[in-house]
């Protein structure tokens, strides 16, 4: 073989590898779409309210929240108490979680549109104290695919522990 002959395979192999390099590189770090939780949370109870659904974009989505920024845990009972409606004219379904210094400390399943969550469960791996805390709710949405939305709302709230 001729020099140039083996220096066209050597740049051909090195093509080569550089592309099985990249195809790998986009199969292993190439971020999957979220999906929403499958069941309802069993939490939620339906209210009966029948609104009008908000106007969206196509492609988008519309929420309206409903909620008090006051959350009661009793840990005894590993019981939290809170007041938090989807309303029936949003769009998007949506799932709580409940953090404290960013750790998440309760989530709900799934909570669609028209249907509010008063208890949910503190996580077995959560140790408080009592006393209160800031804390915050972290919503996040998905549309009718189930597919989770680009955007979360964080809101600040106050937890008493008992």
């Amino acid at each position: 073989m001729k020099k140039k002959e083996k220096n066209i395979i050597i740049v051909l192999i090195i093509i080569i590898l550089i592309c099985v390099g990249a195809i790998l590189y986009l199969l292993f770090t190439r971020k999957t779409p979220d999906y929403a939780p499958i069941d309802i949370d069993p939490n939620a109870v339906e209210t009966k309210e029948k609104k009008e659904k908000l106007k969206a974009a196509k492609g988008g989505g519309a929420v309206a929240l409903s909620y008090d920024s006051q959350v009661a845990i009793i840990l005894n009972s590993k019981n939290i108490t809170l007041r938090f409606k989807n309303p029936s004219q949003s769009t998007q379904n949506m799932s709580l979680k409940i953090l404290i210094e960013d750790n998440i400390i309760a989530e709900s399943n799934l909570i669609p549109p028209g249907y509010s969550i008063y208890n949910l469960k503190l996580k077995d791996n959560v140790n408080l104290k009592q006393g209160n805390y800031e804390g915050k709710f972290l919503i996040n949405y998905f549309d009718e695919t189930g597919e989770k939305a680009n955007i979360d709302t964080v809101i600040p709230i106050k937890i008493a522990v008992q």
